[in-house]
């Protein structure tokens, strides 16, 4: 996400994003400072001989500006960096990852930066198991609730990498995984985490019925929503991804492909082949 401001990056180009938030730092423009200062941080997408390729035009209202309006910015920030080293367009540097995302893209296609004779595929690792949502303020499922933790990670889930994968092909996702979590303590602690706790809790809402009173809860109880879950796993679920699935299946078979429990496979009755409309031959 830092160096193509995507999680399925197309890396058969570079345009790689670079952090400026130090250049700017005693920056008085409004729009730096406020994100500055609340935490944010200012990248750009450096774009060699930019300059001379791309008309001011093009940046304020053509095909480029376009691009970054339907990523969800409001606007385009540029700097263009002349032969004389004269700077030029700074109306505002700040970005977001998805923007810079689509304009490099759109801006490698431009200028013919991508061999297209080429397969580039990487796997993406190490996905943070949560997200903060901003509007309702507390942690979401980046994936989803079930996907099992780093072990490295257990003690504090908030920030714990998720065991997932995917697999990106020259700049699409293709496929992707995960290991389900199989243990009943820790598929609790995680539904807790995004606002499902194991039991119910005093309610931040309250209605009126009548001349009564009664509290709302503010959080969904796990037994309630997830209840059947927590009691199969309770029970003992196999470990998802285990190195060999003879060791957690309930009848595994030997090297010959047989069952040592039931012995199967075994001979048929002709009596079944005959009912199953099977033909049975003499010798």
């Amino acid at each position: 996400m830092s160096k193509y401001g995507s999680d399925r990056p197309d890396t058969r180009f570079d345009l790689h994003l670079k952090e400026v938030s130090d250049i700017f730092a005693e920056s008085s423009f409004r729009v730096f400072a406020d994100g500055l200062n609340g935490g944010g941080i200012i990248k750009v997408l450096c774009v060699p001989s930019g300059a001379k390729t791309f008309s001011n035009s093009a940046l304020k209202k053509g095909d480029i500006y376009n691009e970054a309006i339907k990523s969800g910015a409001k606007g385009l920030p540029f700097l263009k960096v002349l032969d004389d080293g004269e700077l030029e367009g700074i109306s505002a540097l700040v970005s977001i990852h998805r923007t810079l995302d689509r304009l490099r893209l759109f801006i490698a296609n431009q200028l013919g930066l991508i061999d297209h004779s080429r397969h580039s595929i990487l796997w993406v690792t190490d996905f943070p198991m949560f997200e903060w949502n901003e509007t309702e303020q507390r942690l979401e499922a980046l994936h989803h609730p079930f996907t099992a933790p780093n072990p490295e990670d257990m003690e504090d889930l908030s920030s714990a990498r998720a065991l997932a994968y995917d697999m990106v092909y020259n700049g699409v996702e293709i496929g992707g995984g995960s290991l389900r979590i199989y243990k009943r303590e820790v598929q609790e602690k995680v539904l807790e985490i995004v606002g499902i706790s194991p039991e119910q809790k005093p309610g931040i809402f309250s209605k009126n019925a009548g001349t009564a009173s009664t509290q709302v809860s503010s959080l969904t109880m796990a037994e309630a929503k997830f209840g059947y879950l927590l009691e199969a796993l309770d029970m003992g679920a196999p470990p998802h991804g285990a190195t060999s699935v003879r060791d957690v299946v309930a009848s595994p078979k030997t090297t010959t492909a047989q069952c040592a429990l039931t012995r199967a496979p075994s001979e048929v009755d002709p009596q079944q082949l005959r009912d199953l409309s099977f033909c049975i031959q003499s010798e």
